[in-house]
């Protein structure tokens, strides 16, 4: 469980990052309210459970 954890919580910060840098590139087109929204999915399932943290990295990655 504890490996779980922090595994997700790792990947999880990686994610954040990548998504600001995205943003940031989207900002002129209507991307960015996308990956706005995106961002706050995925905190949510997050926090819900630990399996959602990898669904929630494979779906981003797409």
């Amino acid at each position: 469980m504890g490996l779980h954890r922090r595994s997700c919580r790792k990947t999880f910060r990686l994610k954040n990052i990548a998504n600001k840098i995205i943003t940031k590139k989207l900002t002129d087109k209507n991307g960015l309210l996308i990956l706005f929204q995106t961002k706050v999915i995925f905190c949510q399932y997050f926090i819900s459970s630990d399996n959602a943290c990898l669904e929630s990295t494979f779906w981003s990655r797409e």
